[in-house]
């Protein structure tokens, strides 16, 4: 087998380049994973394209579950410190947690269901007693989010 092209050693025969893979690598995976790691940037750390990185994922399952490992276990992490701030008051990790673990949502959906073509008035309040005619907010609403955060949190209120 000799050398093609101006690739160096890193090419055999009929041109092809030779795989990169160490099996190191294996554990290596796990470590950038656990450092939160994304894949584009696991793929950068070792001077390969992302497509092989993924071609290496699917062909050797032991080096894709030792990636997805290491990036669960820094995924708990986070999880982990974003609940405790939450436990100790912090409303604005409560309301994070509530939000990307519990669905909860700022915006919501606007639909028009009148002609085409008309024009809408949208007018925004920010509380609900400065609606004209909102006399009482509807059952369920109000400070819900900061009822159940406070309950979370176990506060009386």
């Amino acid at each position: 087998m000799g050398k093609i092209g101006n690739l160096g050693n890193r090419t055999h025969r009929r041109g092809h380049r030779k795989c990169l893979f160490r099996e190191e690598m294996i554990s290596e995976g796990y470590k950038l994973g656990a450092l939160g790691l994304e894949m584009c940037e696991i793929a950068d750390f070792w001077r390969v394209g992302e497509r092989s990185l993924y071609r290496w994922a699917k062909s050797r399952p032991a080096f894709a579950a030792q990636i997805a490992k290491g990036r669960a276990e820094a995924d708990l992490t986070v999880i982990q410190s974003v609940l405790e701030q939450a436990r100790q008051g912090n409303m604005t990790a409560a309301i994070f947690w509530l939000k990307n673990r519990c669905g909860w949502r700022d915006a919501y959906d606007l639909k028009h269901q009148g002609m085409k073509d008309t024009k809408v008035l949208v007018q925004v309040y920010n509380n609900a007693k400065d609606i004209p005619g909102d006399t009482q907010r509807p059952s369920g609403e109000g400070n819900r989010i900061e009822r159940e955060a406070k309950s979370l949190l176990g506060e009386q209120g």
